[in-house]
């Protein structure tokens, strides 16, 4: 089979219930990231509502060691968001493909489930990688 642009097209079926589910997702993600980036590094981000990274130990050049998601271009800026971007894609795959013959409601929530769980245990290597190659001391394992 050709692969063209009109056939890739063809397959991004976008319907209100994919939207929804990637947004749905973008905004848990968004909202829970500076949280889940204190409890791995106990760096000080917290919720956005709180002051989000107000507090990271990043703004303070006092300290000998920086939050690694903050200070790391690869694991901070490119990784994280392409984890993210991939969770999306999951998200959207699953809501399309896999559970059309489910319920709208339970449709929506297993596939925002599935991206959450891929976003934070892909998000969680990242940390752990980003910790080995910063020597930053505080992980929690």
């Amino acid at each position: 089979m050709k692969l063209t642009l009109q056939s890739l097209i063809s397959k991004l079926t976008l319907n209100a219930q994919n939207v929804t589910a990637v947004v749905v997702l973008i905004i848990m993600i968004t909202t829970t990231l500076a949280p889940f980036c204190s409890q791995l590094f106990q760096c000080g981000c917290t919720w956005p509502w709180d002051g989000l990274d107000r507090y990271c130990n990043y703004h303070n050049k006092n300290l000998a060691d920086h939050c690694p998601w903050c200070t790391s271009l690869l694991h901070g800026y490119i990784l994280l968001p392409l984890i993210g971007l991939m969770s999306c894609v999951v998200t959207w795959r699953v809501s399309r493909r896999v559970l059309n013959d489910k319920g709208l409601m339970l449709n929506s929530l297993i596939s925002i489930g599935a991206g959450l769980v891929l976003f934070y245990i892909a998000a969680f290597i990242n940390a752990w990688f980003a910790v080995q190659a910063s020597g930053y001391p505080y992980f929690p394992f």
